[in-house]
């Protein structure tokens, strides 16, 4: 009986030993994989650092936002303000003809045209009635001469048939 024992204990420390060693082996091969692991991981961080060299900045700046939430919400006020300022350059510098007419009291000058027509025209109608016969006819051809120059002269909103192609 001592020979069964003997070898029943020879058995189990020769299972033992492969137990050992296959845990030795395991844990040789989990730590190797955990080393590989972190190594990867930090190659990895260097390489994208290295491809992005602003990413630290840009870590540094949302560090102090409290949530990204906000930080969207800070950039669309920004966009809006910088759009708003934007428009209000573009409406200060669009020009158009009311404007110009009001800036340059157009209103003010059109009155005096109208009224420097209107006593131009008395003073042709009183010249006409003191004229005689004669003189008249040839007053009248002459102002037919000049109504007409002004009918065929261009109106400033036509555009010339050059500009038209």
């Amino acid at each position: 009986r001592k020979q069964d024992s003997s070898g029943v204990s020879g058995i189990f420390s020769g299972v033992t030993a492969i137990t050992k060693a296959i845990e030795a082996t395991g844990s040789k091969v989990l730590s190797g994989g955990l080393d590989t692991l972190e190594m990867i991981g930090k190659k990895t961080m260097d390489i994208l650092t290295e491809g992005d060299p602003g990413l630290r900045k840009k870590r540094a700046m949302f560090e102090g936002k409290t949530s990204l939430s906000e930080v969207l919400r800070e950039a669309k006020m920004k966009a809006e303000k910088e759009a708003e300022e934007r428009k209000a350059e573009e409406a200060e510098d669009t020009v158009n003809y009311s404007k110009l007419f009001d800036e340059h009291q157009g209103l003010v000058h059109l009155e005096a045209l109208e009224m420097l027509c209107g006593e131009r025209k008395t003073a042709v109608q009183q010249k006409l009635m003191e004229a005689g016969e004669e003189e008249k006819a040839e007053l009248n051809a002459l102002l037919e001469k000049i109504k007409k120059t002004c009918e065929s002269l261009p109106a400033a909103d036509d555009t010339p048939d050059d500009e038209l192609e």
